[in-house]
């Protein structure tokens, strides 16, 4: 079984640690999102962290998986923001030429950097948003159960888990909702150019900017729902809410990945992070040049 050894350098069998004892891998990520900060930081989730982490090793994708469930949503805001581990891991996130094992030393340093974070007072954020059933644009008249087309900029993880109805998905739209912002479509555009309007509208830029400071890839949607369970917001007169709980009335008509813009992330100051590897010159040399190659992707 394969895990990082102390040496950044290399990899060796870890037959010591039978980490299948530890949990069910497919439950340790499910419950890696629930855990507070305050037993992150006690060091109550190291186990299922390296269990999960050994098991990325070779694949890429669960690493990125674990990136998103560790680092994303309102548990790591301050972290994401401040941290210099946490803001570079949402930039080499993005060089698919870094190797998969590289990746997982820059995810286990944000984890250990985590776990020394003072603790926020209180991590609740308030909205005072109120929310009220829509009405439709200005000289557009909607019937209740006509259908309306909508687009959506976000993090490919976060849309994924709230169509599908999960628990931890959605924004905090007022006291009592979670759910997510969409932009209706005027009726006099041409909706069977649908990819058109997803990509000359803010859903590109909404897409590229949050997600990725959550570890997320950036994702554009398009669909259609009926106008009865669509609420309006009390700042933003394009945006319209889909509560979490109407999440399945929502039909995919379009639905793409696309190309992210480091530009959108936090500034990082890539020497601070680096030197956080000096005990490890080569991977420090290879994570220097991943950045090289994202910065110079600009």
């Amino acid at each position: 079984m394969l895990a990082l050894t102390k040496s950044s350098s290399h990899y060796q069998m870890a037959a010591e640690v039978d980490f299948d004892q530890i949990l069910p891998s497919e439950n340790s990520l499910a419950v890696l999102k629930k855990e507070s900060l305050q037993n992150i930081a006690a060091g109550k989730c190291d186990a299922i962290f390296d269990k999960i982490l050994n098991d990325c090793l070779k694949d890429r994708e669960k690493a990125k998986e674990l990136a998103y469930t560790l680092f994303s949503g309102s548990r790591c805001d301050y972290f994401r923001s401040f941290n210099v581990s946490g803001k570079a891991l949402s930039y080499l996130l993005l060089d698919e030429k870094l190797s998969t094992p590289d990746l997982c030393h820059v995810i286990k340093n944000a984890f250990e950097d985590l776990k020394k974070e003072k603790i926020p007072s209180s991590q609740t954020m308030t909205n005072s948003k109120e929310i009220n059933g829509w009405n439709g644009y200005p000289g557009e008249v909607y019937q209740e159960d006509e259908m309306v087309a909508v687009h959506h900029g976000g993090g490919r993880r976060h849309i994924e888990s709230f169509l599908k109805g999960s628990s931890e998905s959605g924004y905090k739209c007022d006291s009592d909702h979670q759910g997510i912002f969409l932009t209706p479509i005027p009726k006099n555009f041409d909706r069977s150019n649908i990819k058109m309007a997803v990509l000359c509208s803010r859903a590109p830029l909404y897409a590229t900017r949050t997600p990725l400071k959550h570890c997320d890839d950036a994702q554009v949607i398009a669909g259609l729902v009926q106008k009865k369970y669509l609420h309006s917001v009390n700042c933003n007169a394009y945006e319209v809410i889909l509560k979490k709980e109407d999440a399945s009335r929502l039909t995919l008509l379009y639905s793409e990945t696309i190309a992210a813009n480091i530009n959108q992330l936090p500034v990082l100051n890539k020497d601070k992070f680096l030197c956080k590897f000096d005990e490890d010159p080569d991977l420090k040399i290879r994570l220097s040049q991943s950045f090289d190659r994202l910065f110079g992707s600009i």
